[in-house]
């Protein structure tokens, strides 16, 4: 399967992912600046249950564009995922006021 495995996959997969993390960032970026009164908009919202489950579902993202055809749509995906576990941030969760971290 991964004979024709080659640098210009590795950019292919690799800009996809990171096309997907930075989508994130700039959705982030824009609700700081045009969302200040939300209750949620770029706190943490997200505990580590979520993130876990963000984590997994990143993961199998990319096994299932690898396995399928290397859509760039999964690898978008897998990397806007993975944008939130790292950030413990929700762009859908902030968008709908949501947080599921605990109070401190």
């Amino acid at each position: 399967m991964f004979n024709n495995f080659s640098a210009e996959v590795a950019l292919y997969v690799f800009s996809a992912l990171l096309g997907g993390f930075v989508f994130g960032f700039l959705y982030r970026l824009a609700l700081k600046k045009f969302a200040k009164k939300t209750p949620y908009g770029v706190q943490r919202n997200i505990n580590v249950s979520g993130r876990i489950l963000r984590a997994v579902i990143g993961v199998a993202l990319v096994v299932w564009a690898v396995m399928t055809d290397f859509s760039p749509v999964l690898f978008f995906f897998a990397g806007f995922t993975f944008f939130e576990a790292i950030f413990s941030w929700c762009g859908l969760y902030a968008a709908m006021g949501k947080n599921s971290c605990p109070i401190n």
